[in-house]
């Protein structure tokens, strides 16, 4: 089964003036749900495909070829050039087989700039490592390997972002070492940085006021996103952005993803839910092009079969993909104007298939009328 270290992902805010109150928010509504997108652009099949990823300028789609040779997974990284569908490998089975113990198998993969890809890939054992090609030259530019047997590797920090790496040295310096352990594990699953390093994430704050914060180092202040009292129930983050200058989070309330939108002045806007998602699953966002989203919400993990949602969202509207039964993943370009869909086939594989999004599916943008957030510190 494929795991995947993430820092990144959406989507929901509870209210925090109503929790001041004390009072519960309303169960908000299932998202609606309706095809989205438009005329096939590509379609890469005859294979089983994962990970599909836009380059920055949405010319290139990276993606990872499942192969299985002698009963061993043997992964491929393949670009895709979408204007002369073109494929290029950068990892062939030869390559992957170097990185092998037991399986080469990629485990997350994500461009960090213009021409950079950065692959993870595990030796099924418990060495993996990291690679950032250059997507011209098809030369590894940075390598970092870790192994679960070095004592050195175990800190969460080798896993981060230099973005994240400095805001868990803030953090730590304004509120104190025991703050590590908590911020670790936000930082590498569902929490997030807003654009000035500030931390959105789970149990950074004392228990019995909230359990979804807002870290800001520089004030040296922490604000409940989530508190516990006045609620009947908790909730559990799946992941977040900040959009312009409000606060979308994704939180698992009874099982399902709850989408709420809160404003610059504390104020929140149940948005709607996803059924069904689960208390430890994840809430990807796939792209946020001005003061709009979307986002991917994980009720599977690795090569389970089953639906995962693809959410699109703008002011106060929201709408779920019904374009197939299956999805096992998604990617949408920077400029919202193509979705990739990885999809799954009667044979157990999954396929890629590229469709433009037409200009209804970018639905208008948020109202972002206020200057700050005003939320109560602790």
């Amino acid at each position: 089964m494929r795991t995947t270290i993430t820092a990144a992902l959406l989507v929901t805010v509870i209210s925090f003036s109503a929790s001041a109150q004390g009072n519960a928010t309303a169960s908000p509504r299932p998202i609606g749900k309706r095809p989205v997108a438009g005329a096939v652009v590509a379609t890469i099949d005859g294979g089983d495909f994962v990970y599909p990823r836009f380059s920055p300028d949405g010319k290139k789609l990276a993606y990872v070829s499942v192969q299985v040779v002698e009963g061993a997974e043997l992964d491929e990284v393949i670009l895709f050039d979408i204007a002369s569908q073109k494929k290029r490998k950068l990892i062939d089975v030869g390559e992957a087989k170097k990185y092998a113990t037991y399986s080469a198998y990629v485990s997350s993969m994500e461009w960090t700039g213009r021409n950079r890809l950065r692959v993870s890939m595990s030796d099924g054992d418990v060495d993996s490592e990291q690679l950032t090609f250059n997507t011209i030259s098809g030369r590894i530019v940075r390598r970092r390997h870790t192994s679960e047997d070095d004592t050195r590797d175990r800190s969460a920090a080798v896993w981060m972002t230099p973005a994240q790496l400095l805001a868990r040295r803030k953090a730590i310096a304004a509120f104190g070492a025991d703050i590590a352990d908590p911020l670790d594990s936000s930082l590498l699953t569902s929490g997030f940085l807003t654009r000035d390093g500030r931390i959105v994430g789970m149990a950074l704050g004392p228990s019995s006021s909230g359990n979804v914060w807002l870290l800001d180092s520089v004030a040296r202040t922490r604000t409940a996103l989530l508190p516990r009292p006045g609620f009947p129930w908790s909730a559990s983050l799946l992941g977040g952005v900040e959009i312009g200058r409000e606060l979308l989070l994704v939180t698992s309330v009874d099982r399902n993803a709850w989408f709420v939108r809160m404003s610059p002045a504390g104020k929140p806007e149940e948005l709607g839910m996803v059924e069904a998602v689960g208390d430890d699953r994840e809430a990807r966002v796939m792209r946020v092009s001005g003061s709009r989203f979307a986002v991917l919400v994980r009720r599977h993990r690795g090569a389970e079969r089953g639906s995962n949602v693809v959410v699109f969202g703008a002011g106060s509207s929201l709408v779920e993909s019904a374009d197939y039964p299956e999805v096992a993943d998604a990617d949408v370009d920077p400029g919202m104007r193509n979705i990739a869909f990885a999809v799954w086939t009667k044979d157990d594989k999954r396929h890629i298939v590229i469709r433009c999004l037409p200009i209804r599916t970018r639905m208008p943008s948020f109202a972002t009328g206020h200057s700050s957030l005003k939320l109560r510190r602790q």
